[in-house]
């Protein structure tokens, strides 16, 4: 599902307990730096705490869901 090196975005289920300091990363993103079997680690605290998989929510880059012809209709359509 993931891998190091994704983006992600830090979102809460409501059975996540969380400890205060982690809601000023919440809807924010981040890179997965390293991953176990259900917790990442993210470079937006460097580290410092343990993110749940399951609180987290791929963000995909525009390559990842357009093909390239699409993209350059895009970008010549915003002048690009």
């Amino acid at each position: 599902m993931f891998k190091v090196g994704d983006r992600v975005l830090i979102s809460k289920k409501e059975s996540s307990r969380w400890a205060p300091h982690q809601f000023k990363y919440l809807n924010k993103e981040s890179t997965i730096y390293d991953i176990g079997l259900r917790r990442a680690l993210l470079e937006i605290d460097r580290g410092q705490n343990l993110w749940r998989l399951e609180d987290l929510i791929k963000v995909q880059s525009a390559h990842e869901v357009l093909t390239e012809a699409e993209l350059e209709r895009i970008n010549k359509l915003n002048h690009v």
